[in-house]
């Protein structure tokens, strides 16, 4: 079996983690791209990974949601999605201030094409 327990470090490649702890008996959920500290989860003190001079550090992903393994529901990916959403959100709105004080022109959203 291939060891990646420290891929979830570098959140700039790591999308999405999914981790069945047998320990705590749950399914932990994180989420990538994280641009700013935080505290939530097994990555949370990963080191910032710069891509390029003058970017953005990239910190671990960031526990978003947790579901007991005895009583998972059957819409946890809804429930997921939605905890993944307000997390985006509130992570748009922290960057969209950093940039403003940086002096940095506003993000065209590319989504509506």
């Amino acid at each position: 079996m291939i060891d990646s327990k420290d891929f979830p470090k570098a959140s700039l490649f790591c999308e999405y983690a999914y981790i069945v702890n047998f320990d705590t008996g749950k399914l932990e959920c994180y989420r990538g791209f994280q641009t700013f500290r935080h505290k939530r989860g097994r990555y949370a003190s990963a080191d910032g990974i710069v891509p390029y001079e003058g970017a953005d550090p990239y910190y671990g992903c960031k526990l978003v949601k947790t579901f007991n393994l005895v009583k998972i529901p059957k819409t946890w990916m809804k429930v997921l999605l939605a905890a993944v959403e307000r997390d985006d959100n509130k992570r748009f709105e922290r960057e969209k201030k950093r940039d403003a004080k940086r002096g940095k022109p506003e993000a065209v959203d590319n989504s509506v094409w």
